[in-house]
């Protein structure tokens, strides 16, 4: 490895902690309205004839083209033109400002040389230090240049070459380049391309560096603009033994379009050759896109991947094709047209699985849906209708009678909701009823029953204030029925049973999807409560749900999933000064356990941030796990002098083990930011003890988690007018802060 870059690297990890704060510099340009004619003026003036001005003493020269200021200067004026020479001053106008101690100009600027001086570009923070400058055919020419967006060198960053060029575009290169940070020389290239304004420039951006369990993690990337509407950015990469390829984004944005399309390849993978697999080729491709004119809208969201691992155990630099780690890679297109009260949609859905522990996804295409909604007064009505086309994949069925080629199912679904409000004193009386249409066909499997299920809800409710003690109450009571249809063999199409951390299950259905009704008879009491006074603020909602009646859904077609008899629901948050604390839980007063549970902690301090939470689920056996217990620990502290320390941790309660963890510390000044990441992750084993075999697979799992528990570290360093920070790293640390 070049000495120099190991010093460079070597460096960067013991950066000093005495480096002091100091000011941003605010580099300010001249904002003037400059004459047809050159206007000039000064203490001194001598003409030797007409055209020809001796100037001594606060000089000033304004034309259409720039305005020079200076404390000596011999000029010849041609018409509204004008050359000459200057001593000790600036020239300024809308695309750079020079100050010199000496310039020579011709044609008004549009030739010009300069000696010891300074050059800024307009839309740029970048300082060209130079002790010769010339420019002709709108390029710049420097020799002998440092340059800097800071205005204490060592305190920030300085870069010196021999020479540089940069034209108008913006757009400059330096050779023999020499890097220096904190006054300390760290790197030496012998020739290196940056940009010179803050506007969309094509050229080279910072490399992406990252080194873990994996290997050297190498990418530059490359900016092109195609035109006003579009640009590209390509990124060749090389990632040890994982491979060579490429990453690649491209926008389009326009009043009736706006499209991103992301793309992620590498050759063949060497650390996977014995599962054929993820040894080949490996990619990923994303497109989302959306727009729309007179009422019609579409939206598209689509990606594939050569394997359910690829988004995982290679992550992307400059791509956003799966950032949060979703079970699927969404396949979808719509097409939508809205009127007042009138909504029409036609699409297409499909998914690739990314989570072996997830059933096969189920197309739709197409899908048709109707929405129209009306008021009058205490009186709504609204009605929602869709016709869905099925495509099942086969293995969904395990039953070998089912084992086809290609099974469709249509299901058409009404649904009419009916609700009255209505004000008797200081309370609001609500009802609503629902009724719920499905109709099934298939060309080759069983059908579930047709059904039509009709529920009511009631709500009574009233607002309580006490200004004196700056108080607010909600008191309410609800009663839901529901009754039990027989579904015969039900398929769940849509999206299924919710395994998240819902509390507030008065009003969120357990099913996502449109397939089942979940059967209810219940009553619930409770209180909605609002305390503000100045920074203290305490608010939330305390019930009590009486399920009257076990649900004979859940009994026919989830084995050990069941909603408590009582419920004890608490959701609430506190602030206090610097604090926020959040308290949710579903507590089963029978049973005397806590099916879902959430206490979260966080504080700021200064410029720093903590935050922890701890996440409990346990509602029968859920989707086939017995519990889910996790807890997480972030941290931002602000260690004095510009250095900062974030810490992330989340924790498997149940056994112990670290799921995830970050640890960095990063520097940053107006001059210069630079982060070192260190992530572990490392999956955890679950109980599949009451699995069902046709829905999960415990041995993909194993693999999965194998080839996904890994250790990197990531370095990243951005020079404060040169360099864009880093999307990936910049995420991270707003993750951490929300």
């Amino acid at each position: 490895m070049n000495k120099k870059f190991s010093r460079f690297l070597i460096f960067l990890s013991v950066f000093p902690l005495y480096a002091e704060e100091h000011h941003c510099p605010n580099l300010t340009v001249w904002d003037m309205e400059y004459s047809a004619r050159p206007s000039v003026s000064a203490h001194t003036t001598e003409i030797e004839n007409d055209n020809t001005f001796l100037l001594q003493g606060n000089v000033s020269v304004l034309s259409a083209k720039n305005s020079i200021k200076a404390t000596k200067a011999n000029l010849i004026r041609n018409g509204d033109e004008y050359s000459g020479f200057l001593k000790e001053g600036s020239i300024n106008n809308q695309l750079f400002n020079i100050t010199f101690e000496s310039l020579n100009i011709q044609d008004s600027g549009d030739s010009l040389s300069a000696i010891d001086g300074t050059l800024i570009r307009q839309k740029s923070l970048l300082k060209l230090d130079f002790e010769n400058l010339s420019r002709e055919s709108d390029i710049f020419k420097l020799e002998k240049v440092s340059m800097s967006s800071c205005s204490n060198n060592p305190e920030g960053w300085k870069i010196s070459g021999r020479n540089v060029v940069v034209n108008d575009a913006g757009r400059g290169s330096i050779s023999d380049m020499q890097l220096e940070i904190f006054g300390k020389p760290v790197l030496w290239l012998p020739w290196v391309p940056f940009p010179a304004t803050s506007d969309r420039l094509s050229g080279f951006l910072e490399p992406k560096i990252q080194f873990g369990s994996e290997g050297l993690d190498l990418s530059i990337p490359y900016f092109l603009i195609l035109s006003a509407s579009s640009d590209i950015t390509f990124a060749p990469r090389s990632l040890a033994d994982r491979g060579k390829g490429f990453e690649s984004n491209f926008r389009y944005k326009s009043p009736l379009i706006d499209i991103e399309i992301d793309s992620l390849f590498l050759d063949k993978d060497k650390k996977f050759e014995g599962l054929e697999s993820l040894a080949n080729n490996r990619w990923a491709g994303a497109t989302r896109a959306f727009g729309g004119v007179s009422g019609f809208s579409y939206r598209i969201d689509w990606a594939k991947a050569s394997d359910f691992l690829v988004l995982q155990n290679i992550p992307s630099f400059i791509s956003d094709i799966d950032m949060n780690r979703a079970p699927y890679l969404l396949q979808n297109a719509s097409l939508n047209y809205r009127n007042n009260n009138f909504e029409l949609e036609v699409r297409s859905e499909d998914a690739q699985l990314l989570d072996p522990m997830i059933s096969k996804a189920v197309a739709k295409k197409p899908e048709f849906e109707v929405n129209y909604a009306k008021s009058w007064n205490a009186l709504s009505f609204s009605l929602q209708a869709l016709y869905s086309k099925f495509h099942l994949p086969h293995p969904l069925f395990q039953d070998s009678e089912l084992q086809l080629d290609k099974t469709n199912i249509t299901r058409r679904y009404v649904k009419t909701e009916l609700n009255v409000s209505h004000h008797i004193d200081k309370w609001l009386l609500e009802a609503d009823y629902t009724s719920t249409l499905r109709e099934y066909d298939s060309n080759n499997v069983s059908t579930p029953n047709n059904s039509n299920v009709e529920s009511v809800f009631m709500r009574a409710g009233t607002f309580l204030r006490d200004p004196n003690a700056h108080l607010t109450f909600k008191p309410f009571v609800m009663f839901k029925y529901t009754p039990y249809e027989q579904y015969g063999r039900a398929l769940l199409l849509d999206d299924q049973l919710k395994n998240s951390f819902a509390y507030d299950l008065f009003s969120v259905p357990l099913f996502s999807g449109k397939d089942l009704t979940l059967d209810e008879r219940s009553l619930s009491v409770g209180i909605e409560f609002l305390m503000n006074e100045g920074l203290r603020q305490f608010q939330g909602m305390i019930g009590i749900k009486k399920n009257l009646k076990q649900s004979e859904v859940l009994k026919e077609y989830f084995d050990n999933l069941q909603i408590p008899d009582e419920q004890v629901l608490i959701d609430a948050s506190l602030v206090l000064n610097n604090t926020y604390i959040q308290f949710a839980i579903d507590y089963d007063s029978k049973e005397t356990n806590i099916s879902h549970g959430q206490l979260a902690l966080q504080r700021t301090f200064g410029a720093g941030n903590f935050k922890i939470s701890q996440h409990k689920q346990h509602l029968g056996t859920g989707l086939y796990l017995n519990e889910v217990n996790f807890r997480d620990i972030s941290m931002i502290a602000n260690l004095g002098n510009n250095y900062q320390a974030f810490v992330y941790k989340s924790e498997d309660v149940m056994t112990g083990k670290n799921m995830d963890s970050y640890v960095g510390v990063g520097f940053e000044n107006c001059c210069l930011a630079w982060r070192i990441l260190a992530r572990d992750k490392r999956l955890i084993d679950l109980n599949f003890m009451n699995s069902d075999a046709q829905l999960v697979a415990e041995e993909s799992w194993k693999e999965m988690i194998s080839y996904q528990n890994k250790s990197r570290i990531t370095f990243e360093i951005e020079l404060k007018g040169l360099m864009s920070p880093s999307k990936k790293i910049q995420r991270l640390m707003q993750n951490f802060q929300e």
